[in-house]
């Protein structure tokens, strides 16, 4: 994980910056601007488009009594996508752009369920590792008291 913060908050700044530079001197200053700008429309309007389609799609997995498992992580990665092609740099958002494809999200979907199911996660979001959370219906036994204010019926 230190490798990836250290890109995140070193690398890629620097990288931004260079490609900043490069193109300006080849496209000039209000050129490299202007499509910062565009881009940040364009990450938005891509944003609504597909982000409310997944929504769409979530709603219908829960009328069907489906836990929505790809959506969410669908709608995570439109967020992510969104807000890197709002935040100026053409690393970002050539990193955001590829976020929109949806068989890019499908294999980095694929990926995080894959490592998820071999630590014990299901995709019925239970836990099963080590049995954590039975996967059956179990009775627990316990005491309990009742803590309420006493009703009037209860004084009678």
């Amino acid at each position: 994980m230190a490798p990836f913060i250290f890109s995140a908050l070193i690398i890629l700044p620097v990288l931004e910056i260079t490609i900043f530079v490069k193109l300006g001197e080849q496209i000039g200053l209000w050129s490299t601007i202007g499509l910062v700008i565009l881009t940040a429309f364009l990450g938005t309007a891509l944003l609504k488009k597909q982000g409310l389609s997944t929504l769409e799609r979530a709603g219908a997995n829960l009328r069907g009594n489906v836990f929505p498992t790809e959506e969410l992580l669908d709608g995570l990665f439109l967020l992510l996508a969104g807000a890197l092609l709002i935040t100026p740099g053409f690393a970002t958002d050539f990193l955001g752009l590829s976020l929109f494809i949806p068989t890019v999200r499908q294999q980095i979907q694929s990926f995080i369920l894959e490592r998820a199911k071999r630590r014990g996660y299901k995709s019925d979001g239970l836990y099963s590792k080590d049995n954590i959370h039975p996967q059956s219906d179990s009775t627990i036994e316990g005491v309990y008291r009742d803590i309420s204010e006493p009703t009037k019926e209860d004084k009678d």
